[in-house]
């Protein structure tokens, strides 16, 4: 409970600091009149309590200031003479307002001529209180008949009467405080019984759920003896036992203490390991964490370097090549073929490869020739598929920004290239264009969420002996054959098309497969002598990418041509089959399979010699083939394009090697022009 303030038997003592107040102080404040005399004459205005000041608190009257120091200057006012006293007349005005203050004592006596008047300085008061109900009965000025000193004494006394009033105020005022405290202890203290009774209504509740837990627990003892007997009856069945088996025991007990001493030994042992291994395990764990670290700065800066190894090559316009070295097949391994010497240095860049072999001469001494090639990069015999296509992924990606983008597989018979463009039924076999054609869908349900749709359409077709034929066809493939199919070129977009092909509108990466299924089992196939199954046409699957940004407005086309390139050969080793009745089908397969390479080579050298000597308007053999007219845009520096160069790694197969490779750096050297977006 809150503390009752205590009440003042007295009342308090006017304040003894008005005569302290600093100098400061007494110049803000108004000074006190030191006394009252005439002016020309005339009698001074009686100094009485204005009617509009009484209902606030009085001014203090100014306080003469004494000497200042070190000046001789007297700041006391001059002594007044006595003020004469005022005519009281029937007919003069009283100024004294009628109240109920008590009748002022007789006026003092006047001082003789002697008495010499001093005047005394008025006192300033700190504050006074102001004029309420009770003090409005006080005299408000003093009888006209009083001297000059006996008025001021008169003010101040009723100055001290207006103090006591103002004191009489408070006093009610704190007894009012300490009766509403009170009152609010009381009503604390009855909330206090309240909540005290309650809480013994919930002991007593309490102690009524004690007694009868205290019940039930007795009943639980007593069932927990009866059960305490029953356990000891069994307990004496059980001594008798142990009586028996205490022999056995020491025989235990000793056998007991060799283990112990063995099993201490032991633990000495693990304890030991046990550090070394923490010891080992931390280690272990450091080298680890800083192999992560490393790693993922080695492969942070890699694709950094491929980025800018990206953006290098598109300024300057040339043609990508990436080279693929093979591993040796089952069927070879067997046959304990002899592989071809090739190196891979540089293994930070994995751009160069070194192929040496030698030769014995007319005068039978040995000849070593070394020949190193450079590419934008070069995969070894254990590259992974899903390597290449790491290097492969960027440009899949730039067909969904509206780039036309070619991707192809050249090399000679058996090097690889179907497998690197299809691959296997395996998830980590899949080649190229089942990738890519997956990232390309991943891609637009990614840029869905900023507002683009996109319309993709898909084209399969093959060029065999110089005529194209739809492998995405519902009839057979003979008539598919038989059907007439033209190449048309749009230069205001830079598209291609072809007359009759079959365009199948993709939805999913699933519905490309099964195509791309139904197309490899149409495609021309033949046994050589360097493949078993040798690809004797040329195909080529293109991905129509149409895109439309709702929010901008914004339309892109772009397409994705991956072509899978017959294998280059020559004649007597793809003439050698075991039917002869096939021997000038396959020759004259050969003849058009090297023809429309040669004619790819023309076209390389041509652009070749356009970039070097600067003319646009030098010709381009692209009409010479089916297949460079097919791939007129992705040639002439509209589109991106890579080769992906397949060598075998076979020491039989290193002519053909080097001859691919030669002809890998001359398209590598040639200048195209940097592709451009195609837009609406």
């Amino acid at each position: 409970m809150s503390a009752i303030p205590r009440l003042h038997s007295s009342p308090p003592q006017p304040s003894k600091k008005r005569k302290n107040v600093s100098d400061d102080e007494a110049e803000d404040k108004p000074r006190k009149i030191a006394a009252l005399g005439t002016s020309d004459g005339k009698p001074l205005r009686n100094l009485g309590v204005n009617k509009a000041t009484t209902s606030g608190p009085k001014r203090a009257l100014p306080v003469a200031k004494p000497n200042s120091v070190g000046n001789g200057t007297n700041n006391f006012p001059k002594p007044l003479t006595r003020p004469k006293e005022p005519l009281l007349t029937s007919g003069a005005r009283s100024r004294t307002r009628g109240t109920s203050a008590p009748p002022t004592s007789a006026p003092a006596a006047r001082p003789s001529a002697t008495t010499t008047t001093t005047t005394r300085p008025a006192t300033r008061s700190t504050s006074r209180p102001p004029v309420t109900g009770s003090s409005r009965g006080l005299v408000s000025k003093p009888p006209g008949n009083l001297s000059t000193i006996d008025e001021r004494r008169f003010l101040e006394l009723q100055h001290q009467v207006t103090t006591l009033h103002s004191q009489h105020q408070d006093l009610c005022s704190q007894v009012h405080t300490s009766t509403l405290t009170t009152q609010a202890t009381s009503d604390e203290l009855a909330a206090t019984q309240r909540r005290h009774r309650k809480e013994i209504s919930e002991l007593e509740a309490d102690l009524r759920k004690k007694e009868r837990e205290s019940r039930e627990l007795a009943e639980d003892l007593r069932l927990a003896r009866d059960d305490l007997n029953r356990e000891r009856e069994t307990n004496g069945v059980l001594k008798s036992t142990l009586s028996q088996q205490s022999t056995t025991q020491v025989a235990l007990n000793a056998q007991i203490s060799t283990l112990q001493s063995q099993i201490t030994m032991y633990q000495s042992q693990i304890s030991d390991q046990t550090s070394s291994l923490s010891g080992l395990r931390y280690d272990a764990e450091h080298q680890e964490a800083e192999l992560v670290r490393l790693r993922e700065e080695a492969e942070e800066h890699e694709r950094i370097r491929r980025r800018l190894h990206n953006m290098v090559m598109e300024l300057k316009g040339n043609i990508r090549v990436f080279a693929r070295v093979r591993p040796l097949i089952a069927n070879e391994i067997a046959a304990e073929e002899a592989e071809a010497n090739m190196t891979f240095p540089g293994s930070l860049d994995n751009t160069d490869i070194v192929l040496s072999s030698s030769t014995a001469s007319a005068m039978g001494n040995e000849r070593i020739e070394t020949h190193n090639f450079s590419f934008d990069r070069v995969f070894d015999r254990s590259s992974t598929q899903s390597e290449i296509f790491a290097e492969v992924s960027q440009l899949a990606q730039s067909c969904t920004d509206g780039y036309n983008v070619c991707i192809f597989a050249y090399g000679q018979t058996g090097s690889g290239k179907s497998w690197t463009m299809e691959g296997g039924p395996a998830p980590d076999d899949r080649g190229m264009i089942p990738r890519a054609v997956d990232q390309v869908f991943r891609d637009t349900e990614q840029l869905a969420s900023k507002g683009w749709s996109y319309v993709i359409e898909g084209q399969f077709l093959e060029i065999y002996n110089e005529s194209i034929s739809d492998l995405l066809s519902s009839s057979n493939i003979a008539s598919s054959s038989a059907t007439k199919h033209d190449i048309k070129h749009d230069p205001k977009t830079h598209s291609t098309s072809v007359t009759g092909l079959t365009v199948q509108t993709l939805t999913s990466a699933s519905q490309v497969f099964s195509l791309l299924s139904l197309a490899n089992s149409r495609r021309k196939t033949a046994a050589t002598m360097m493949n078993e199954r040798s690809s004797r046409s040329h195909s080529v699957f293109t991905l129509r990418i149409i895109g439309t940004n709702s929010r901008t407005g914004e339309q892109c086309r772009g397409s994705l041509n991956l072509v899978d390139l017959a294998g280059s050969e020559r004649m007597s080793a793809s003439s050698g089959v075991k039917a002869t009745e096939g021997r000038d089908e396959r020759v004259k397969e050969t003849k058009s399979i090297n023809k429309s390479l040669s004619s790819l080579g023309d076209v390389i050298a041509a652009l070749g010699e356009k970039g070097n000597s600067g003319n646009p308007d030098a010709h381009v053999p692209y009409r010479n083939s089916k297949l460079t007219y097919l791939l007129q845009y992705s040639l002439s520096g509209n589109s991106k394009t890579l080769m992906i160069l397949n060598l075998s790694p076979l020491a039989a197969h290193l002519s053909e090697s080097l001859t691919s490779l030669r002809f890998a750096t001359k398209v590598n050297n040639t200048t195209i022009g940097t592709a451009k977006k195609q837009t609406r």
